[in-house]
């Protein structure tokens, strides 16, 4: 979209609104910043009227008091906080998924006036389905989906599982989606963090683990017991990344397999069809794996099925040659066989085991011994994360404000001089405007100064909060710990150099704390 004056072309953007923002990472602590955020107009082409910037306002008188300021501006004072007021913060809840646990989620608080305190929100992604390993739906499983996340969600749970934030490729910049042109499809990155719009105060960081299914090598191995047994997923397995587990039976127990008629030929492992003669059914086995990521309608982990495929075709299993395949059996909702009753069918195969590995029968895997297949994914539709906003609350600790005031500081310390906290000198005429900063003070609290001798200097009385505002961009609150210091007396006179010692006591619970400090001029 571009504007042509006299000639002159102006890029006009896309209109989308806010897509990029900006950290200052380089604040110090008691000194005041001014940001402005300015936007352009579309000009008058007909009166050859240019697009030009918005104004801003910014006044400030020689002291450098804010006389007036625009909408577009903003003052911040960064700050510790006060001795006692709770610390801001996240915790996440309740029992994680697997998908869960893979995420990294960082919590950012930023607008406390906006943020909901120990509200419960629950993080999703939109579950865009690309297709199935069976394409019959009579028996394909229901943990049978290729699927990708192309949509980020966030629900108040305090609210009712209120819908407050989703985001898609269109919402904003598009940093957060990436573009996997062969498949036509955008979805949630795996490349970079990911960084959510504010909303109710907060902002999510968010690291997904991938964008397609594949092997957590970290979690995959031996959990009991040590064997070199081979495993091997089949062309199809990310249509079942699941957490699997294979489990060796006590003595004399064994799972046979469910699957009592084949319909057609079935996959082995590397995705080629087995000859109905080599697919043996009706197998014993001294172990069974169980899929531990859902669980079915009776409460229980899911257990898979699984028959052999005859190598040799000798029309039984030769533990040194035959592979036993694992995977999904259902069902079949109308078929009935005369003789063996309701159809089972096989729907899908997802892995093979196999022991052509092993020497002899004394390396088998021993009973109880566990062997654990898992997969890095990200978010089904059964996957959410829960998490709460906490400690945004004007209450008093009063047992955390004990230990805090022990970091009660003067800075800087020693003072030469200057420092980067003091204003400007606008006018030449006029002394320095001296300054230092008590930080991790109690919001309401008296610091009362003396010389090494005793003798009493000057007191500050201390009441950071919000009722005490004097103007629209006045953001103090009892979160603030600081309060500066004009190195003065009572009287109004500049103190001379040497060590001052200050008391620092909190109205609200009398609790104080000693310390000292020096001035170099």
């Amino acid at each position: 979209n571009y504007g042509e004056i006299n000639g002159i072309q102006y890029y006009l953007g896309q209109d989308k609104g806010i897509t990029h923002s900006f950290i200052d990472e380089t604040v110090q602590n008691g000194r005041t910043y001014y940001y402005v955020l300015v936007a352009y107009d579309y000009g008058l082409e007909e009166q050859n009227i240019s697009p030009s910037e918005n104004i801003f306002v910014l006044e400030i008188d020689e002291n450098e008091n804010i006389v007036r300021i625009s909408k577009n501006v903003a003052v911040v004072k960064p700050h510790q906080l006060a001795a006692g007021y709770p610390d801001e913060g996240s915790s996440i809840e309740g029992e994680l998924s697997d998908a869960a646990k893979l995420i990294e989620l960082k919590v950012d608080s930023f607008d406390p006036n906006q943020i909901q305190n120990d509200h419960l929100y629950k993080l999703k992604f939109n579950v865009n389905e690309r297709g199935h390993a069976q394409a019959d739906g009579k028996i394909r499983s229901p943990y049978d989906i290729l699927y990708v996340n192309d949509e980020i969600k966030v629900y108040d749970m305090t609210l009712g599982d209120s819908l407050v934030y989703h985001e898609t490729k269109d919402d904003v910049s598009g940093s957060n989606f990436d573009s996997l042109e062969a498949q036509e499809l955008w979805v949630v990155t795996d490349e970079r963090e990911i960084t959510t719009e504010l909303f109710e105060g907060l902002r999510l960081r968010i690291k997904m683990p991938t964008v397609f299914p594949k092997v957590n090598w970290e979690n995959t191995g031996w959990v009991e017991g040590n064997s070199k047994i081979e495993v091997n997923l089949s062309t199809k397995y990310q249509y079942f990344p699941w957490h699997y587990e294979i489990i060796w039976n006590e003595p004399g127990v064994e799972d046979t397999t469910r699957v009592n008629f084949l319909l057609k030929k079935i996959d082995d492992h590397k995705g080629n069809e087995i000859p109905k003669d080599q697919t043996l059914l009706d197998q014993k086995f001294n172990f069974h794996v169980v899929q531990k990521t859902f669980v079915d309608s009776s409460g229980n982990y899911p257990i898979m099925d699984m028959l052999v495929q005859d190598i040799n075709g000798n029309g039984v299993y030769d533990w040194e040659e035959d592979y036993i395949l694992v995977g999904e059996s259902q069902m079949h909702p109308t078929l009935v066989h005369p003789t063996l009753g309701k159809v089972i069918l096989w729907s899908a195969t997802i892995f093979s085991i196999s022991f052509r590995n092993l020497s002899d029968e004394s390396e088998f895997p021993e009973p109880n011994d566990v062997y654990r297949m898992d997969f890095l994914r990200t978010f089904h539709y059964s996957d959410s994360l829960m998490f709460r906003v906490t400690g945004l609350t004007e209450e008093l600790d009063e047992e955390k404000l004990v230990e805090d005031m022990d970091r009660i500081r003067v800075v800087p310390n020693p003072y030469v001089v200057t420092n980067t906290m003091e204003l400007a000198v606008a006018n030449w005429d006029r002394n320095q405007d001296r300054r230092i900063m008590f930080t991790h003070i109690p919001a309401q609290s008296k610091i009362s100064i003396f010389t090494m001798s005793g003798v009493f200097i000057d007191e500050i009385d201390v009441d950071n909060s919000a009722s005490g505002r004097t103007s629209d961009w006045d953001l103090n609150s009892a979160a603030n710990g600081t309060v500066h210091w004009d190195l003065r007396s009572k009287e109004g006179l500049e103190i001379a150099a040497g060590y001052y010692i200050y008391r620092v006591e909190s109205k609200q619970t009398g609790d104080v704390k000693i310390g000292k400090f020096a001035i170099i001029k």
